[in-house]
């Protein structure tokens, strides 16, 4: 609500009826675009009456819509207003490009620490940490029998899809007490504590699948384990965070800020990014899924 107009400017008026009236205005204007969003998706997703049976939002919700409808009077409304104000007041102090860095850094931090805090809470339920490597999107290229190479396999995860699956799992991993945690889970897979290239350099097998699930963006030469796969392995099911998921990575690139999503990273990639080392690498995206925040591929030979 601009009411600029109507009083001189700086005047204490102007300041008190902007301070509370802008605020208002961008929450109106904020919720009408939601809730037009919220019919666009209503129409395009649907299934029927039910859900999307795919969405990973059905684990929290129950396959149920109204999970998706809030009434328009807010109980934190008044909260959301005083968080403005206080923004407004900071702003007026210190500068909107200080502020804006004081908020991404704080939004960085929390968001990373709600993040693991949410993955110790609903443990079984891996979709809160990644949800695009889905059993289902295993099965399109993992057949029983079929011999797979889980690297980074971490506690066993996808190496326990895979072999849910009917294949042949091999996982090996440099964190030696998450293989011996999937070890003690009893199941057919091997774990081995090794990397991946002293595995590659021993082991002579030809693998109809190797997954590589949040692993390529702790590689410092990505290019070359994705080179020397591609003569022992016929298919690649790769997943990473996805670095435009967010839109305030934008904001961080442009201030010089800060915006890995793991200290252990060394480079985040968004899907055309991750594509140009693939097809560096020799290999080429069949299907893509870009969900929760990561991109889900499934990778094949490039045909000369």
């Amino acid at each position: 609500m601009d009411v600029n107009f109507l009083i001189p400017r700086y005047s204490p008026t102007k300041l008190t009826l902007s301070l509370f009236l802008c605020p208002l205005a961008q929450d109106s204007t904020k919720m009408a675009k939601r809730n037009k969003g919220h019919v666009e998706f209503s129409k395009s997703k649907r299934y029927g009456n039910r859900m999307n049976p795919n969405s990973w939002l059905n684990s929290a919700t129950g396959d149920s819509d109204s999970a998706f409808s809030f009434s328009r009077e807010k109980a934190n409304f008044f909260t959301w207003r005083t968080l403005y104000l206080v923004k407004r007041f900071l702003v007026s102090l210190f500068g909107k490009v200080r502020i804006t860095k004081f908020l991404l850094m704080i939004n960085w931090y929390t968001n990373r620490l709600a993040f693991e805090s949410a993955q110790e809470l609903f443990t079984e339920h891996k979709n809160v940490s990644v949800i695009g490597a889905t059993k289902e999107f295993l099965q399109q290229s993992i057949t029983p029998g079929a011999k797979v190479l889980d690297l980074g396999c971490s506690s066993g995860h996808w190496s326990f899809l895979a072999a849910d699956l009917g294949a042949q799992v091999i996982g090996i991993d440099l964190n030696s007490h998450a293989i011996e945690l999937a070890k003690s889970k009893n199941s057919s897979v091997v774990f081995r504590h090794i990397s991946v290239e002293e595995f590659l350099s021993e082991d002579e097998d030809i693998y109809d699948v190797a997954i590589l699930t949040h692993i390529v963006e702790h590689l410092d030469l990505p290019q070359a384990i994705l080179s020397l796969l591609k003569n022992r392995v016929k298919t690649l099911i790769l997943e990473v965070p996805d670095v435009e998921s967010s839109a305030l990575n934008f904001a961080r690139l442009k201030l010089g800020l800060p915006f890995y999503t793991d200290p252990d990273h060394v480079r985040e990639y968004s899907l055309e990014t991750l594509q140009g080392l693939l097809a560096m690498s020799g290999w080429e995206v069949k299907q893509c899924i870009q969900r929760g925040g990561t991109i889900a591929v499934l990778v094949v030979h490039c045909e000369n």
